[in-house]
């Protein structure tokens, strides 16, 4: 896997420190450069306090840069190869810096808010994750992940998704689980029973076609396990992550005719608000 950049951004809270950490060792794994970018949000409290000076400042730019740098190097016991410095609302700084450094990947920490207040009003990274500007990686941890999710919905957006999955596990030696959610109506039992035969059928299928996938995307070289989980996407993403000890899950932001493509912008931001592990979202354009 070649990754020319990964931009790291951070609001210089011991919150994002072990994002931090997590952008620097995966970058040493990819040889990617890291660039730590730091968005001033356009707001009246920045105003007042003369914020917006910083760009057209000198002196209190290179102020800012040095802060910004001493900071990842508190957390991460090294420089960055850049500081980019923004004043913009967090999404377009961010895709602004990603444009301008050539990032494959933006690293963030997950929210600090609470789950009630995600779902009132929503946090800045699962915004981004709505419509990221590249692969995006909300980084729950600070380690190199060593057990790496797949999941797919056999879109061939999700394809995509998992060919990066597979590159990332080819580059730092994780293990690697292809994900399949296989969603069926829920039943009276006596009527399960009659249908037994064929969600048999339809979950031996979802098996098949489940390893043509993987062998696909996946490529020579990489060898991964295969499960075909039941339920609802979200739950049962959650379930095994939380019971199989999965240190990164890697998705495709949207699909077509599929249970993630119809929960689109639902499924990566609840996931993002519950899940324990490192989720890694992958920017799948429409066909």
């Amino acid at each position: 896997m070649s990754e020319s950049c990964i931009v790291l951004a951070t609001d210089l809270s011991a919150h994002a420190a072990p994002a931090a950490r997590w952008a620097a060792r995966v970058g040493a794994a990819l040889g990617a450069r890291v660039v730590v970018a730091h968005v001033i949000e356009i707001s009246l409290k920045s105003w007042l306090a003369s914020r917006y000076d910083i760009l057209a400042d000198d002196e209190k730019r290179g102020r800012a840069e040095a802060r910004v740098s001493e900071w990842y190097r508190e957390a991460t016991g090294s420089a960055p190869d850049a500081v980019d410095l923004r004043v913009n609302t967090c999404f377009n700084g961010l895709s602004e810096a990603v444009q301008a450094h050539g990032a494959s990947l933006l690293v963030m920490a997950p929210t600090g808010k609470s789950t009630l207040a995600q779902i009132v009003v929503g946090s800045r990274v699962q915004d981004i994750a709505s419509r990221p500007p590249c692969a995006l990686v909300v980084a729950a941890s600070d380690h190199l992940p060593a057990r790496i999710g797949a999941a797919t919905d056999f879109s061939p957006g999700s394809a995509v998704a998992m060919a990066r999955a597979g590159e990332l596990a080819r580059a730092t030696g994780a293990g690697l689980v292809a994900l399949h959610v296989a969603e069926v109506p829920d039943l009276p039992a006596f009527e399960e029973d009659l249908f037994a035969d064929s969600f048999e059928t339809f979950y031996a299928e979802a098996r098949e076609t489940l390893g043509k996938t993987a062998g696909e995307a996946f490529g020579d070289g990489v060898v991964a396990e295969q499960e075909v989980l039941h339920g609802r996407a979200e739950l049962a993403l959650d379930e095994y992550a939380r019971g199989r000890g999965l240190d990164l899950l890697v998705l495709g932001q949207t699909g077509h005719d599929s249970v993630l493509g119809d929960m689109l912008g639902s499924v990566p931001r609840s996931l993002i608000g519950r899940l324990p592990c490192s989720i890694l979202v992958v920017p799948v354009e429409r066909t």
